[in-house]
């Protein structure tokens, strides 16, 4: 299984100076089908994009504000997206780890928050990784592959980072593949200017997008959250936000996806890929996230 990440945002109190509101990881879990399922992701992203923003595949911040703005393109994107994943078989799942300064500032004060957003933002791959490997190793012991053909294995493609991040996350994986039982190969850190990992750059670039996507749909969610009392955010028949459609678009891969061993045979594995800091307040989403029976509360 290949899977790809990539932050957005920074680690500074939301109420700095062109701070974020936000840390988001996103990533993407390729369920190796072929030897050419990566390119096949590459190839579906990057025709749904010339499909629906009219333009090749590219980073959420060189998006223009046309694109970034209009939730019937992002929507039209997400949707010819899947479509085309789904058309040449491919099952790849999709995850978000959002980190809500703001919400950490509110419960917190002045006092400590700074490192609390630090530390949610370093703890982010372990959280994220724990989920990923435990459906790994679920579909790799249910179609028979062990022991015959070893442990689960994962390849790790994250985009390049600071000299502290790098080795915090090669650290992670050690400890993963120690406690777990599992092979990691990487974590491999790839410039978005290199060229000549060109597909790896791009698959990289798809979870990029997918995490600005995200990221402004939430803040567009925080705003609404300050005055609207309703229960199901897609079922609200007097909401206005369009950003909402795109959402429930992006949670048919990243909330909803039922992973079966055989076409039509039982369930092994319901996916749940939405993760959000601080954890004690999750539950006060749900009505956006929609709710997850893996979550555990964090301390």
């Amino acid at each position: 299984m290949i899977f790809i990440s990539d932050e957005s945002g920074d680690t500074g109190v939301p109420h700095s100076i062109n701070a974020s509101k936000l840390y988001t990881i996103s990533y993407a879990l390729v369920i190796n089908k072929n030897p050419d399922s990566l390119k096949h992701l590459i190839s579906s992203a990057s025709s749904a994009s010339k499909e629906a923003l009219g333009t090749g595949l590219s980073e959420w911040k060189k998006l223009g504000k046309d694109n970034k703005n209009n939730p019937q393109k992002l929507h039209k994107f997400i949707q010819n997206f899947y479509t085309k994943m789904n058309e040449n078989g491919e099952l790849v799942l999709f995850g978000f780890y959002i980190v809500d300064k703001q919400e950490i500032e509110q419960n917190d004060g002045d006092s400590n928050n700074k490192k609390r957003i630090k530390d949610a933002a370093d703890q982010g791959y372990y959280f994220i990784l724990k989920r990923v490997l435990a459906c790994m190793k679920k579909i790799h012991y249910e179609k028979g592959l062990y022991p015959s053909n070893g442990e689960p294995a994962l390849k790790w493609i994250i985009d390049n980072n600071s000299k502290e991040f790098i080795s915090r996350q090669k650290k992670i994986a050690q400890d993963f593949e120690k406690n777990m039982n599992v092979k990691i190969e990487g974590p491999e850190f790839i410039s978005k200017k290199e060229k000549h990992s060109h597909y790896k750059v791009n698959a990289i670039k798809i979870v990029d997008l997918l995490g600005g996507i995200a990221s402004k749909i939430f803040e567009s969610y925080a705003i609404c959250n300050t005055y609207c009392n309703s229960l199901d955010c897609f079922r609200e028949a007097n909401c206005d936000n369009k950003m909402f459609k795109v959402w429930e678009e992006i949670l048919k891969c990243a909330m909803n996806q039922q992973i079966y061993l055989e076409e039509k045979d039982n369930i092994i594995w319901r996916w749940k890929g939405i993760q959000y800091y601080p954890a004690l307040s999750r539950s006060k989403h749900d009505r956006f996230f929609t709710e997850d029976g893996f979550f555990s509360t964090l301390s």
